[in-house]
């Protein structure tokens, strides 16, 4: 198989492509996706070239490869452990400290909202959306480790309900999006930003104010560029520390 000579730019068709059948369902979330050389032939390409487009979906975390079985397109479910890889996010200074569990605070429908959130979730004013409050603990403590408000577009999630939310997965919602709705997050864009605890929130982390947290602001796209969640998650950070995107723990 030979590539034209401008083959420098056509792994980037192959992986438009790919990228396209993903979107349109021909391979959803955890299938094994066909391997080098038949993806050679069905693209008309060489192996080389198949090859580095599927370097850099699985770079972009569209794909993963699993040693000795093949590439699958991603799932949050199956491949938390090497999506983390490329997000933000926080783990508890104690080694072995209990899995983090999750408590809805509030579930409501916003008619009207802030500039600010109009802004930053690219609608209108009047948009309608959810705003889910959640607090979040380690094991079955208590005290509360981060403030979780979470925005999303009716439109974008019809007939959500509290329940199908908190029952469908406690602790990760982009399990939820991806196995409730079929979106499947593949960029983040965050922005921390330092903040003290209200009063409130200060209780019942168990601190005395002022105490200073960390707010990580959090905007998150679809393989399609499709902006779905609006996520403001204010962490606790006398027990845990935040693990910056390629870091290790």
């Amino acid at each position: 198989m030979y590539d034209s000579p401008h083959s420098s730019s056509l792994f980037e068709v192959v992986r438009k492509r790919i990228m396209q059948r993903i979107q349109m369902g021909a391979w959803k979330q955890g299938d094994m996706i066909p391997n080098e050389l038949e993806l050679a032939d069905i693209f008309k390409v060489s192996q080389g070239t198949v090859r580095r487009a599927l370097k850099e979906l699985v770079k972009e975390g569209v794909l993963v490869r699993h040693q000795g079985k093949g590439t699958y397109v991603a799932s949050y479910r199956r491949d938390m452990d090497s999506i983390r890889e490329r997000i933000n996010w926080f783990a508890p200074d104690t080694p072995g400290a209990a899995p983090m569990h999750a408590r809805i605070v509030s579930f409501e429908i916003l008619d009207q909202i802030s500039p600010k959130i109009a802004l930053l979730f690219q609608c209108a004013p009047d948009e309608p959306l959810y705003r889910i409050r959640r607090e979040l603990s380690y094991g079955e403590s208590e005290i509360v480790s981060a403030f979780d408000d979470i925005y999303l577009k009716v439109k974008d999630f019809p007939h959500l309900t509290e329940d199908a939310f908190h029952r469908t997965e406690k602790v990760n919602p982009y399990v939820f999006y991806e196995e409730a709705y079929g979106y499947f997050v593949t960029t983040m864009e965050d922005m921390a930003k330092a903040v003290l605890l209200n009063p409130q929130q200060a209780k019942r982390a168990g601190v005395n104010t002022p105490y200073p947290a960390i707010c990580l602001q959090r905007r998150s796209f679809t393989i399609d560029g499709h902006m779905i969640e609006l996520r403001f998650l204010t962490n606790v950070t006398d027990t845990q520390s935040m693990v910056l995107r390629g870091g290790r723990h």
